[in-house]
């Protein structure tokens, strides 16, 4: 199975690297223009390594795009082109989070309870909003508000039942998703809100663990910035 990592730079460039040894002194790679005029901010796969989100900014706002594997071409076509053809943009959205830029972009495959297996993307705005995407066709599956002032970033549980965001406060807030019986997003409630911070600044990530209870644990591990 081979292991690929993907990299956004501020020359415009999305990078996506093969890392089928970690050992090696160098890797291959595989460079994608972006759209003129866009400023990749953050990047998340979706649907394994066969497709990317990259979330941008531009004088406009806040963009995201998914590139994926470029359609078949012809017979006549393809006996031109040896070689493979770059990815191609699949869906995109502009103004996302309107003028707010993306801080992260966190994908999973939702697999908690009846989910479909399906690719979730959250995308976090530099202000208060974060948005649930699906990661193959780009379609909005809920929204939260952290009423924080502003974000830092936002995470998803690796199985797609938790998100966790941190935010201007030192609290840290926990949603969860609610699938339906047909394994679509049916909506998101806000489950709890973790205290104890002494600072304002949180980075939060997760991890998740098997537990022997019928239902699973997670570890969330935060990064105190003082602001002083």
């Amino acid at each position: 199975m081979s292991v690929h990592d993907s990299r956004v730079c501020a020359d415009g460039l999305l990078r996506v690297f093969k890392l089928d040894d970690a050992s090696g002194k160098s890797f291959k790679f595989l460079r994608i223009n972006l759209p003129a005029g866009n400023h990749p901010t953050a990047v998340a796969f979706s649907d394994g390594a066969s497709a990317i989100v990259v979330a941008t900014q531009a004088l406009s706002g806040s963009n995201l795009y998914m590139y994926g594997e470029a359609n078949a071409r012809a017979d006549n076509e393809t006996k031109q082109q040896p070689k493979l053809p770059l990815p191609e943009i699949k869906w995109e959205h502009h103004k996302v989070h309107d003028k707010r830029a993306i801080l992260t972009l966190f994908g999973t495959t939702a697999t908690y309870g009846s989910a479909d297996g399906s690719t979730i993307i959250a995308s976090c705005s530099e202000g208060t909003d974060i948005i649930l995407w699906n990661g193959k066709s780009g379609k909005i599956l809920g929204n939260v508000d952290t009423n924080q002032l502003k974000n830092n970033m936002a995470t998803i549980s690796p199985n797609g039942r938790f998100i966790a965001a941190a935010a201007f406060t030192a609290d840290v807030k926990v949603w969860e998703i609610v699938y339906s019986k047909d394994g679509s997003v049916k909506g998101v409630s806000k489950v709890m809100q973790l205290k104890g911070h002494k600072v304002d600044w949180l980075i939060c990530h997760y991890f998740f663990s098997p537990c022997i209870f019928s239902y699973e644990t997670f570890i969330l591990i935060f990064i105190n910035f003082s602001l002083n």
